[in-house]
């Protein structure tokens, strides 16, 4: 074989390999274009609801950055500690965070105990609510901790649980009689309600240490601790998130206002009244948040003086109730709405920028033709049933 012939025989012994070598590159390439398609990405696999707050909420921080917008609607509070530490109000939820430890611990709920093996203790989470008043401006930055009653387990960390709540129609008959009486209803709230009553004392519930509350080395030292995982806050009264918080503070709030004079409605156990002298006062009950009028002015204060125990707040005239708008209309009485509650459920879900469109159901159906058929008469006894009865 000659030269030629050689080289024309690698030439085609080469060309095979270049295909399976450009084959082999082809393949590569096709794996990682499947790589690449089943990576996975929280936009692309998040729920479109949560994509569609998300992407809202950005054009609101947006907005309200930009300072053409300052009202409190925009905003969009954290959803756990996480992002209340990585938000632009860091430090006005850390503030919010601190008075709500100081306010459980000046009224000592709990206390600073060895965890011992095997001990149940339940997990706590901050809620975090921006406050507003009936304007939808910004009012105040709350945060709560609640206790995650989730994990609590029946016969050991709680037994009843049930408290009840007043009923909407409650609300609007003490509105009716504040109007028929020409005094103005007044709105009272008790901060930190449910930490006022002590727990079961047959029950021993336990918290695992808190986030957002350094523990100091004299308070290791005292519990012979090297670190926090040793420890656990003993809950010594009630506390949010519980499943019988809501039955301890109600029970709690029944007996101040029994004490005081006043008689618990038999058709609703969140409505109270009392004769003081010559004049009635009555009282609605939302959890924490009291709704009163009376007779006279004076009456209705003397009522909120009753309650100084409990630290309750006066808020005056009521403006804002139930996250409903309230307005006195003078000798009209009162109206209610919740134009803020639903401008925040729009926001919420992305809806805010909106445009507004007609109901499915057009007025006119309500202009109805009785026409001059006549009406069908009487079934007889004789017709059998229209439904067979099994």
């Amino acid at each position: 074989m000659d030269v030629g012939d050689r080289a024309g025989g690698q030439e085609e012994t080469d060309a095979p390999a270049a295909a399976a070598v450009a084959s082999d590159g082809r393949a590569e390439g096709n794996r990682e274009t499947r790589k690449s398609r089943k990576r996975w990405t929280r936009k692309a696999h998040g729920t479109r609801g949560a994509l569609i707050r998300a992407e809202a909420a950005a054009r609101q921080e947006e907005t309200a950055a930009s300072g053409e917008v300052v009202n409190a609607a925009f905003r969009h509070d954290p959803l756990n500690y996480g992002q209340a530490m990585h938000s632009g109000k860091r430090e006005g939820w850390k503030k919010a965070m601190q008075e709500e430890i100081a306010a459980l611990e000046a009224n000592i709920v709990w206390t600073i105990t060895w965890r011992t093996a095997g001990q149940h203790a339940l997990h706590t989470k901050w809620v975090y609510k921006t406050k507003t008043d009936a304007q939808g401006d910004l009012e105040r930055l709350k945060a709560r901790l609640v206790a995650c009653g989730n994990e609590q387990v029946l016969g050991v960390d709680y037994t009843l649980t049930f408290a009840a709540v007043m009923d909407l129609s409650t609300v609007k008959v003490i509105l009716a009689l504040a109007a028929t009486w020409g005094v103005p209803a007044k709105d009272g709230d008790i901060p930190n309600a449910y930490v006022k009553e002590d727990k079961e004392p047959h029950l021993r519930i336990y918290l695992q240490m808190l986030r957002g509350k350094p523990v100091s080395k004299e308070t290791l030292r005292a519990q012979g601790a090297s670190n926090t995982s040793e420890l656990v806050l003993e809950l010594r009264k009630s506390l949010y998130g519980l499943k019988q918080a809501g039955r301890l503070w109600s029970q709690l709030l029944h007996s101040k206002l029994s004490t005081a004079g006043f008689t618990r409605c038999e058709s609703d156990m969140c409505f109270y009244w009392k004769r003081d002298g010559d004049d009635l006062v009555v009282v609605g009950v939302y959890v924490d948040d009291l709704l009163a009028t009376g007779t006279s002015a004076a009456a209705v204060d003397r009522f909120f003086a009753s309650l100084a125990s409990l630290s309750i707040k006066d808020l005056g005239r009521v403006s804002k109730f139930l996250g409903m708008h309230v307005t006195h209309n003078g000798q009209n009485g009162y109206t209610l709405d919740q134009e803020e509650a639903i401008r925040d459920l729009l926001r919420d879900n992305g809806l805010a920028d909106a445009n507004s469109t007609w109901t499915p159901i057009d007025e006119s159906c309500y202009e109805l033709d009785e026409g001059d058929a006549e009406l069908l008469g009487t079934p007889s006894a004789q017709l059998g049933p229209t439904v067979r009865q099994f």
